[in-house]
């Protein structure tokens, strides 16, 4: 019987009539030949002959692929390529295509097509099932009621042949059928055993549920947060968490999301994180400023707690922590303290820098990490550096090393040359005597020789300074900038409007937290977004002329300059 399919509706497609006028199966096969070539198309050649393709069969090819994806067709295609591939497995016998074949396009035949389709999604369906129940037979998965009726339980489990013997009834699948009855059989015989091992599963789980539950809590306990958290069995498939405040036993959180500060989310959901990447056994885990919100004593504890050798945790895993915390580059790697502690996590350091859009990473090893009056003492003397650096550093080791340094002649002296003042004065604009200027040259003299307080303006010249902004070295570029907004009144303020971020960076340099005992060497470890540097750069050349003739920079005489720009 001849079956069109759908195609003989289109004129475009009339020259197709000797493949469409054909026995469905037929017409089906040639339709999905037909589309499939269509995909292996390249741009608008053949892709038999190689041949530009005239308008009319681009115009054929969507008509095409409109009408197999709308008709029975693409249906009829996916049942008759299902079967094969079952047949050709072994899964289903090998009359089973013809038979649907001769049924398929046949008006005559419609019951009888009906009828074997029906059945072989009844067997499919009934296969199915039986294989899914077989699978999912474990300890994890029983329920009480199985456990009480065992014997029962397995007897579902068995395939009945008599319920395969119209599609299913191969070698191959007859095979499966006494493999699994044999298995059921002999499980049977072992019922007693059988229960005892899902009995233990059970025990087992409800231990590991509380060591969980006192594991966290512990963990809650090193962070300060006030809750306790419990953790319940909810019927045999499922479990109930909830939070309850350590004053409060009773009152259960029933809304986490409001009643939680940002530190006990984040404290709760980091002890969250860490189980349930234990749990997915995951190969790579990522911390992103995870503990910054801590204050030292926690921060220690959480981390300690986080690659515990003796509990679940993230030892012998790949852990990356980000962050902008100096602390544990202090205690992990300067302290030691993994070792120390006999936690067996190695702990590798770098710092990262984006540079042009590249990501740089350099290592931190136990001997970078300088003590912070011993690094600004020895930047001072270093021959390398230049009279900014030295003379910024020298000021920063005496904060660190002189009592009551506000007062110090050397720290008036220091201070007058960073604000390029020709006569040092006090901040009350007294002329500062000749005799505290001696005394502090005296001083500093110890550390850089042989310069007259003259020589330390001149070498920190705003010519100098702004010249320095082409050095190679970036510390001594920033440091030359820091000092141009120390020179001019008013320039900081406008960066921070017109550039707040960037001004950011200005404002930090040379800065040490002083928590902080150690710090990076800043020659070697010092970061400022390429981006940043430029903006500051930039609003340095704007303003030149006003900053080196040393006027006072307002709001005005910035939007002047731009504009004649």
């Amino acid at each position: 019987m001849e079956m069109e399919g759908g195609f003989n509706h289109y004129s475009e497609l009339k020259a197709y009539k000797p493949f469409y006028s054909r026995d469905l199966p037929s017409v089906a096969k040639w339709a999905k030949w037909r589309n499939d070539g269509i995909k292996q198309m390249c741009g608008n050649d053949c892709p038999f002959c190689t041949n530009i393709l005239p308008s009319s069969i681009r115009s054929q090819n969507e008509i095409i692929s409109k009408v197999f994806k709308n008709s029975a067709l693409s249906v009829a295609n996916a049942v008759l390529e299902y079967v094969q591939q079952a047949v050709d497995q072994g899964y289903i016998l090998p009359d089973a295509v013809d038979v649907l074949e001769s049924y398929i396009g046949d008006n005559t035949k419609a019951d009888e097509l009906y009828a074997e389709l029906q059945m072989l999604a009844k067997e499919t369906d009934y296969l199915y099932k039986k294989i899914e129940k077989i699978c999912m037979f474990k300890p994890m998965n029983v329920t009480h009621a199985q456990l009480v009726n065992l014997e029962q339980s397995l007897s579902e489990l068995v395939i009945e042949e008599r319920q395969l013997q119209s599609f299913y009834a191969t070698d191959l699948i007859k095979k499966l059928i006494y493999h699994v009855s044999d298995k059921i059989n002999a499980l049977k015989g072992k019922t007693g055993q059988l229960k005892g091992l899902f009995l233990q599963h059970e025990k087992k789980l409800d231990e590991l549920i509380a060591q969980r539950q006192d594991d966290i809590n512990q963990f809650f306990t090193i962070a300060g947060f006030p809750y306790n958290f419990c953790l319940e069995k909810d019927g045999e498939k499922h479990a109930k968490a909830y939070l309850v405040p350590c004053e409060f036993q009773k009152e259960m959180v029933v809304d986490p999301k409001n009643r939680l500060s940002w530190g006990e989310k984040n404290a709760f959901s980091l002890v969250m994180f860490m189980f349930e990447a234990i749990s997915d056994n995951a190969d790579l885990i990522v911390l992103d400023d995870p503990i910054s919100a801590f204050d030292e004593k926690k921060k220690f504890g959480i981390i300690r707690r986080l690659f515990d050798n003796k509990k679940d945790s993230f030892k012998e895993k790949t852990v990356l922590m980000l962050t902008h915390d100096f602390q544990p580059i202090i205690d992990y790697v300067h302290g030691n303290f993994f070792t120390r502690y006999g936690l067996i996590t190695p702990v590798h350091a770098s710092f990262i820098q984006n540079i042009e859009g590249s990501i740089c990473e350099s290592p931190i090893t136990m001997n970078d990490l300088k003590n912070t009056v011993e690094l600004t003492k020895d930047i001072v003397m270093s021959s390398n550096a230049s009279m900014a650096v030295k003379i910024v550093n020298l000021r920063k080791y005496v904060e660190l090393t002189k009592p009551e340094f506000g007062t110090s002649a050397i720290y008036e002296v220091l201070s007058n040359v960073i604000h390029g003042r020709q006569n040092p004065i006090y901040k009350d604009g007294q002329e500062i005597s000749a005799d505290v200027l001696e005394q502090g040259m005296r001083e500093v003299s110890q550390y850089i020789p042989n310069k007259s307080y003259t020589d330390l303006i001149n070498g920190t010249s705003t010519e100098i300074l702004i010249s320095s902004m082409s050095s190679d070295d970036l510390y001594h570029r920033i440091i030359s900038i820091r000092l141009l907004f120390e020179r001019v009144e008013g320039t900081l303020s406008l960066l921070r409007k017109k550039y707040p971020a960037a001004c950011k960076f200005v404002n930090e340099t040379n800065h040490v937290e002083n928590d902080y005992i150690y710090q990076l060497d800043p020659r070697k470890y010092f970061g400022i977004p390429n981006y940043y540097l430029q903006q500051i750069e930039n609003f340095i050349q704007e303003n030149k002329e006003t900053i080196l003739a040393g006027n006072i920079l307002t709001e005005n005489t910035e939007v002047d300059q731009i504009g004649d720009n």
